[in-house]
């Protein structure tokens, strides 16, 4: 009897664990709607990175608040509005939550490549992501509201920004292959 009952919950156990995941709906505009955001912010982020090196202090030889002229801070001020604008395409209709995402396993493709996309590995890049896109719009507008006068600290957070920027942004391309 004892050996029947130990087979009995060795198979229901087998079985359990043979069970198949359950299945996901996917929608591909999802997806779609994710890439248009990769490509849209990391293509943003790329083009601020050269007008935020200039708001970087020299410890030792700039003993001085950094101050740049009114053109520079309407570049920042005109990349801060692309990047709130591409950051509210989050929020449309048919952009996923994380947690949908997290759930993906999808077949994908780009060019001739295909590959199973994770949805853990795409919703990790993409917190990534949002983190420092939502940094990066923070830094930008104290910088606007500093009227361009960053002390030490501030210009510390602004050179925190631009190195965090490049593997974000490679992160976020390599798990959609771009």
């Amino acid at each position: 009897m004892r050996k029947a009952f130990s087979f009995i919950l060795a198979a229901l156990l087998f079985c359990y664990g043979c069970q198949q995941k359950e299945v996901i709906e996917f929608r591909q505009e999802e997806l779609l709607a994710v890439n248009s955001y990769v490509v849209e912010m990391t293509v943003a982020m790329e083009e601020l990175l050269p007008d935020l090196q200039g708001w970087i202090r020299n410890y030792y030889g700039d003993d001085y608040p950094y101050r740049y002229d009114r053109e520079r801070l309407e570049w920042l001020a005109q990349h801060l509005v692309e990047l709130e604008t591409i950051d509210m395409y989050r929020y449309a209709h048919d952009y996923p939550a994380l947690r949908t995402i997290q759930d993906w396993e999808v077949v994908a493709a780009r060019d001739d490549e295909e590959w199973l996309l994770l949805g853990e590995e795409l919703a990790f890049a993409l917190s990534e992501l949002y983190g420092t896109s939502r940094e990066l719009i923070a830094v930008i507008t104290m910088i606007i509201k500093k009227d361009g006068i960053l002390d030490e600290d501030e210009s510390d957070r602004v050179n925190f920004i631009i190195k965090a920027i490049p593997p974000s942004i490679q992160r976020s391309r390599s798990v959609l292959r771009m």
